[in-house]
């Protein structure tokens, strides 16, 4: 079975705020879904995909304990879990 996310779980295991989830990855493509209430939902694996994507067509090589912001065009301190 597939793992489906909020954006306050998925900030939680990237270590960063929900706002990052709302305001960078959702607006820059990242995949989701939305139920019938308007919640979104984001696919583990298909976010892991998605980011790797979007690093490697930017060039961007992160260090451990970095995240990209693909609207920002930088790294911002997200800690992993």
């Amino acid at each position: 079975m597939t793992m489906r996310y909020r954006p306050s779980e998925l900030a939680d295991e990237l270590g960063c705020h929900v706002d990052t989830v709302y305001r960078t990855f959702v607006p820059a493509g990242c995949p989701h879904t939305r139920d019938s209430s308007g919640h979104i939902w984001i696919v583990g694996t298909e976010f892991a995909a998605w980011a790797r994507s979007v690093l490697s067509r930017n060039g961007v090589k992160l260090t451990a304990g970095q995240a990209y912001s693909p609207s920002g065009g930088d790294t911002m301190g997200c800690t992993g879990a």
